[in-house]
């Protein structure tokens, strides 16, 4: 198979960039950043500035629908610079990209689609390609410009161009699309909260209560009245030293740390942590957390994250987490909605250390149905709509995935050219990460 350079200019034209002007006559137009770059080889239009530049610039600089745009400076230790994002034209507003960047403009359409080439960038990209062609500069980190026009694009026929960027666009809007509706199902979920705390189910009158309108039949009590508030009498440090038990009737007990609420799957129930322990039951029941505790940080600036959590096993806390447990006459799921609403800034003690302490929370003032039912209808209610942005969260996970494999696949249209990649020793084996 052939390639073609990015610098041939029989194929390609090179746009630079420009910033605000300084010579009349000026003109309006919209510059697109190195922030507007969405990562995945599109652009986010929302927060661009619109600057008066250079009128005579302009005409040499406007950028046309299917334009490449490559970042030429910036990047940082964990984002090498290079980064890659097609522009696709937003009704007749005019369009540059600003003087960190340039464009690349497939003059011949006939032999590239814009697409596609996009696509092969991007997967050079992610490959690492740009990584030895970086040069910094004062804090910022330029792209070897001659060295990268010298990377060659496959000719892959036209037909077949197109086909491949249809399934990688496709799958890409399918992604956009899950993440939508996720947000969407989020934004149900925020609602139903407001009212379901609110109103209750039984469409009964409302009464003014120390937290806002509650139904007629609610109470309104302190947390303590209605909840413990706990921490594990076996440490997190205990549990690390323990040899595990290898009995019939070993349970497993988890040791929580704030970090493990951001593992994976963990996002509303914790179910695994990185610190693991077989533990004899009859020790578990005196010494851990059972499973349904809601958790939550207790020290740092993690607090204000907000981050609550389910646990599905039994736990034993860390110093930085702290427990809180339902008494007979409150769900503990509903107890656990309840404080997904609830923001713990507005009880936390001010210091070089935030603290969230048993004192600042026993105080608390919740909203407690007159029956389990009706808890437990709400629960139900609002689970539903949890299992909803779970599928959602889970589907943007395949689809991010099978985009990854797709834009894989590139490098085997590139290995089928000898001189299709320069150097390509030094990012074959790099990790691709989307």
């Amino acid at each position: 198979m052939e390639s073609v350079r990015l610098g041939d200019d029989r194929y390609f034209r090179l746009v630079s960039g420009l910033w605000k002007g300084d010579r009349q006559p000026l003109v309006p137009c919209a510059v697109l950043r190195s922030t507007n770059f969405r990562g995945d080889g599109l652009l986010d239009y929302n927060d661009v500035p619109r600057l008066d530049v250079n009128a005579n610039q302009l005409v040499q600089r406007r950028l046309e629908d299917g334009d490449i745009i490559v970042e030429r400076s910036g990047g940082g230790p964990k984002q090498p610079v290079g980064r890659v994002a097609l522009f696709q034209a937003q009704g007749k507003e005019a369009f540059c990209t600003s003087n960190f960047t340039s464009a690349v403009r497939v003059v011949d359409r006939s032999a590239f689609d814009p697409r596609f080439v996009t696509f092969y960038l991007l997967h050079l990209y992610l490959s690492g390609y740009t990584k030895p062609l970086q040069r910094a500069t004062t804090g910022l980190r330029n792209l070897d410009w001659t060295a990268y026009l010298e990377t060659c694009i496959p000719a892959v026929p036209i037909l077949e161009q197109q086909s491949f960027a249809d399934l990688l666009g496709g799958t890409r809007r399918l992604g956009h699309l899950n993440a939508a509706q996720e947000a969407v199902f989020k934004a149900i979920k925020a609602r139903a909260m407001r009212e379901l705390f609110s109103r209750g189910l039984r469409e009964e009158m409302q009464k003014e209560s120390e937290i806002g309108l509650v139904p007629q039949s609610w109470a309104v009590e302190r947390l303590d009245r209605q909840a413990e508030v706990i921490s594990t009498r076996m440490s997190y440090s205990q549990l690390e030293s323990r040899v595990p038990c290898d009995a019939n009737d070993a349970i497993r007990v988890l040791g929580v740390k704030v970090s493990d609420m951001n593992l994976e799957g963990n996002e509303r129930v914790l179910s695994r942590s990185a610190l693991e322990v077989p533990v004899e039951r009859e020790l578990a029941s005196r010494s851990c957390a059972p499973p349904c505790t809601i958790l939550f940080p207790k020290r740092g600036a993690a607090i204000a994250t907000n981050k609550k959590r389910l646990s599905s096993s039994w736990t034993v806390f860390d110093p930085n987490v702290i427990g809180v447990r339902s008494k007979n006459q409150l769900d503990q799921e509903f107890l656990f909605h309840w404080f997904q609403m609830f923001d713990l800034r507005t009880i936390t003690e001010p210091g070089p250390t935030p603290q969230l302490n048993k004192k600042n929370l026993e105080p608390l003032l919740i909203p407690v149905p007159a029956t389990l039912d009706e808890q437990r209808e709400i629960v139900e209610i609002l689970n539903a709509i949890d299992e909803q942005v779970g599928l959602h969260k889970r589907n943007g996970i395949v689809l991010q995935e099978l985009f990854r494999v797709l834009l894989h696949s590139l490098i085997r249209l590139a290995s089928q050219s000898e001189s299709a990649v320069p150097a390509r020793e030094a990012f074959a084996g790099s990790e691709v990460v989307v």
